[in-house]
């Protein structure tokens, strides 16, 4: 087996704005990083990091890094553990979180399979028996699954959606209906891409949250490190707000929740690194109920970068280099904070390229991180904004400020689109 390098090297899977952000983080603390990218004009690359190399060969990656962490779990883990293996690295030593782990929670009803096996809470499901070949198929097993299901039922593909995409609500004033637009893209979808449905009971949520954590397993006590829980808002499947701490008159109790859910997944899954949880909060419930989970730094602790002492990024760069017992419980520098994503219109039927400088917002709203992205298209993401307060009125002020700066934005982009 090859030897990892005599000075830490991070590895990156992924060129976007997480990889960004990471990278940053890594900058900060003087390690360098490698990130495997074959775009030109990536996020990683506008960054000029000077620790930071962005090579396109995987093998050079590989070879260099003294561990390899991912962007997204959208990865074809068996290339993987080959490509690391030709090199002379282990594959089970190289990657975080484990490729093991990646590859079971990359499939969301592989998700539901572990939280049912572990006894974490989450909605009722059923599952079609194989890929569905034809549209008569998907719609003959999706009438009789929804009937199991009288409040409402959720249509997700197991592999490969994200950010809305391989999501079908039906509440319980819907039906299957195969003249609908919205389930006959869904299931044509599913068909193309050869992606196993499955349906689960909807949760009448009252709002969504999420947890985000980083963990550290060892020989001794496992080291993990736990942000608050945030409220996120969503707009057709992509979150557009987060903002904390979460409060609530259980509060205490669902974040002892939440921390347990992630601590049975880390222990389970050996991850390493940070990971987020999304929950549903259930009215008469002192319970959160299980969504999805993310394994990676996630959207909804963009805010920690400028809300705590130490970021998300800080401690998925920590841990993954089995530093994080370094780092303490990140402390909040302020009582209230926010984030608000900045998304490409909704309506835009074509993409634009980017050619204006950055933009830019009073320091007295908030922290702008833009990510540098070469072309605006409906739905992407283009950066966010983190927003810090003393009250809840003024971090709600704060939003209306920083909404109405992303509404110039979207003016001026479909003026010139």
């Amino acid at each position: 087996m090859a030897t990892p390098p005599s000075q830490p090297v991070l590895g990156i899977i992924g060129e976007g704005q997480l990889a960004r952000m990471l990278v940053e983080a890594a900058e900060r603390r003087g390690i360098s990083t490698c990130v495997w990218s074959s775009l030109p004009h990536s996020p990683v690359s506008h960054l000029g990091a000077a620790h930071c190399e962005i090579t396109a060969s995987l093998d050079s990656l590989l070879t260099k890094a003294t561990v390899v962490a991912f962007e997204n779990e959208f990865q074809d883990t068996a290339m993987l553990r080959a490509a690391a293996q030709k090199v002379g690295r282990d594959p089970e030593q190289l990657f975080i979180p484990k490729l093991s782990a990646i590859q079971l929670l990359q499939d969301k009803l592989e998700q539901k399979n572990i939280c049912t096996r572990l006894g974490l809470p989450t909605s009722r499901f059923s599952a079609a028996p194989s890929a569905f070949n034809t549209s008569d198929e998907a719609f003959a097993w999706a009438t009789a699954a929804s009937r199991q299901f009288p409040r409402g039922f959720v249509f997700k593909w197991s592999r490969l959606g994200y950010d809305g995409k391989g999501v079908l609500v039906l509440k319980e004033d819907e039906n299957i209906d195969r003249a609908d637009v919205r389930q006959i893209a869904f299931f044509e979808a599913a068909i193309s891409t050869k992606a196993l449905v499955y349906v689960e009971e909807y949760v009448p949520f009252t709002s969504e949250c999420a947890l985000v954590s980083a963990h550290q397993p060892g020989p001794g006590d496992p080291v993990a490190r736990y942000f608050p829980l945030v409220l996120t808002e969503q707009t057709q499947g992509i979150c557009t707000r987060a903002r904390g701490p979460m409060k609530a008159g259980l509060s205490s109790i669902l974040e002892a929740s939440a921390r347990k859910a992630a601590d049975a997944l880390a222990k389970d899954l050996g991850l390493q690194g940070v990971f987020a949880i999304e929950f549903f909060v259930v009215p008469g419930s002192n319970k959160l109920w299980i969504n999805e989970i993310a394994p990676r730094v996630h959207n909804s602790g963009h805010l920690t970068q400028d809300a705590f002492d130490s970021s998300q990024f800080d401690f998925h760069v920590l841990a993954a280099l089995g530093r994080l017992h370094e780092s303490t419980a990140p402390k909040t520098r302020t009582p209230h904070y926010g984030m608000l994503n900045i998304l490409g219109p909704a309506a835009m039927q074509n993409s634009l390229p980017i050619t204006d400088a950055i933009p830019s917002i009073s320091d007295s709203v908030g922290r702008l991180h833009w990510y540098g992205k070469s072309e605006v298209k409906a739905g992407r993401k283009l950066g966010h904004i983190n927003l810090t307060a003393g009250s809840i009125p003024e971090l709600d002020d704060k939003f209306r400020e920083a909404e109405a700066f992303v509404r110039n934005l979207h003016s001026h982009w479909s003026s010139h689109g």
